[in-house]
């Protein structure tokens, strides 16, 4: 979940926008307040825009970090259902790779990342079946 990077990312880039609305009239001479709230306007879209930008560019330059919330995805291949749960990752993963995580259960179950984490979605593992398979 990217959403606390998406805002910090969203006011550090306002407040480049800021200097941009206040010190460009200075600069081009154009006191106007017509052409100030256009700028304002315009520059606010590009904090916007480059916001988004960094959200998705982030997680995919990083992939899975230690300690980040997981969606884990478990299919029954036998009676075809799912399983959904949150977990924790334990180590350091990209798009692809096996990685440990902990769900809270008595061991770490290995997964593969699926998709890495959006705006307001966590990264999405899935789990093997032959996991879920327990031999008593």
């Amino acid at each position: 979940m990217r959403i606390v990077l998406f805002a910090k990312a969203f006011a550090l880039f306002t407040v480049l926008a800021m200097f941009g609305v206040f010190i460009a009239p200075v600069i081009l001479k154009e006191y106007d307040m017509t052409s100030i709230l256009l700028r304002f306007v315009e520059f606010e879209a590009l904090a916007l825009a480059l916001s988004i930008i960094t959200t998705a560019v982030v997680p995919s330059s990083f992939g899975v970090l230690k300690g980040d919330g997981v969606l884990v995805i478990s299919r029954d291949p036998i009676n075809g259902g799912t399983m959904i749960k949150l977990g924790t990752a334990l180590e350091r993963k990209k798009l692809g790779e096996t990685i440990r995580i902990n769900t809270g259960e008595a061991e770490a179950v290995v997964a593969t990342v699926e998709s890495y984490a959006g705006i307001i979605t966590p990264a999405r593992v899935g789990i093997r079946a032959e996991q879920n398979i327990k031999v008593i």
